[in-house]
């Protein structure tokens, strides 16, 4: 696999510190209900959550997680600290659940324009690309053989790699790749073509039946799923809208 290159996006930096506050709160957790922890963001309460795109401090706040007493995170490719905080409060915020779910979306939303011209890419000579986002916020964009590619062995919040247009779907392999990526705590995998993307997320920590099922899988996956601790879905990319809007 050649190594194409590194570069900070919006979607990269978002996830990086979506991501970074959901692996510290999970960090010191046995059991994570993500119906019941939530995040919220200053006070008064940030419902637009566009200010994640510049700054470079994040003071984000935790309910519902008497366990977590507070972590100071410094996310270095986008110069962004990150200060979590424990607080007492759950009616106010955004459900953990929540989170898992949205994150592979957002990100697709937010990155939508490089992430298109990869599956054009792809689409008019076959080559496939893949890109890692990391937790520092970059994002490594790889490139792949033809009608393959291999995630290689980096520790990535997510990965993302195209497949020419007609294929919106995770094959067999991509399934299997995806239940050891999510059990190794990574959020989510997904494929994108020109004109859809499908992705797996996990929601919360994956269990031991959900693990098995996914290695078990045969012929891929190319229809929404909903299990227990996961969640896959596809979404057309036409009328995606690239920027953030009030999660609230």
């Amino acid at each position: 696999m050649k190594f194409q290159r590194r570069v900070v996006s919006r979607g990269s930096r978002v996830l990086a510190i979506l991501g970074s506050i959901v692996r510290v709160v999970e960090f010191d957790a046995v059991e994570l209900d993500v119906d019941r922890v939530t995040l919220s963001f200053g006070y008064p309460r940030k419902s637009d959550l566009s200010f994640l795109l510049e700054g470079d401090t994040v003071e984000a706040f935790i309910g519902g997680a008497p366990w977590f007493e507070g972590r100071e995170l410094e996310l270095e490719d986008i110069g962004v600290s990150v200060y979590v905080k424990p607080s007492n409060t759950l009616s106010e915020g955004l459900r953990f659940r929540f989170i898992y779910e949205v994150l592979p979306k957002l990100v697709i939303s937010l990155d939508l324009d490089m992430l298109r011209e990869l599956a054009l890419i792809t689409t008019r000579g076959g080559v496939e690309f893949i890109a890692l986002y990391m937790e520092g916020g970059s994002l490594l964009v790889l490139e792949g053989d033809r009608y393959k590619v291999t995630i290689p062995s980096l520790e990535a919040l997510a990965a993302i790699h195209t497949h020419p247009d007609g294929g919106c779907g995770l094959s067999e392999a991509d399934v299997k790749s995806a239940a050891h990526a999510l059990a190794d705590l990574a959020l989510f995998e997904a494929v994108v073509t020109p004109s859809c993307a499908f992705y797996i997320a996990r929601i919360g920590f994956l269990d031991e039946p959900d693990f098995e099922l996914l290695l078990n899988n045969s012929g891929g996956m190319v229809n929404p799923v909903e299990l227990a601790t996961v969640k896959a879905g596809r979404t057309a990319l036409s009328g995606v809208e690239n920027h953030i809007t009030s999660l609230y």
